[in-house]
């Protein structure tokens, strides 16, 4: 991670419950990569399988789905703390030196929203 610092994703329930379904490897990781023994980092591959199957997304990044989802949470209202939170950004100047809480609460709620949100609009 760029920040050097763990980032805590609170995840959904039904996410939590579609994770323990997949059998995890030796190395204890969900998703791993290419060796069998590191974590899963080939989102640009990813991303190329995505834009070949799907011809409305050629000109999509990574960083798109990132903006789609900060906005999402903007628009519903999630405020700009958490939000900011949600997609790794840390606090800033004073606040960071001050402010100590992690919002994991508010975090969690957003992305269960988030979660509901993409299971409702895949539906569709």
């Amino acid at each position: 991670y760029k920040t050097r610092r763990d980032h805590i994703v609170p995840l959904s329930p039904k996410f939590v419950k579609l994770l323990n379904e997949i059998p995890v490897p030796h190395s204890g990781y969900v998703f791993i990569g290419r060796d069998q023994k590191s974590p899963f980092n080939g989102t640009r591959g990813v991303m190329t399988s995505i834009r070949n199957q799907l011809d409305a997304a050629k000109h999509y990044t990574l960083h798109d789905l990132r903006r789609t989802f900060r906005t999402w949470l903007s628009r519903s209202g999630i405020d700009e703390v958490t939000a900011e939170r949600c997609i790794g950004h840390l606090p800033q100047g004073i606040v960071k030196v001050y402010d100590l809480y992690n919002r994991l609460e508010e975090r969690r709620l957003a992305f269960d929203a988030w979660a509901e949100h993409v299971i409702i609009s895949s539906k569709k």
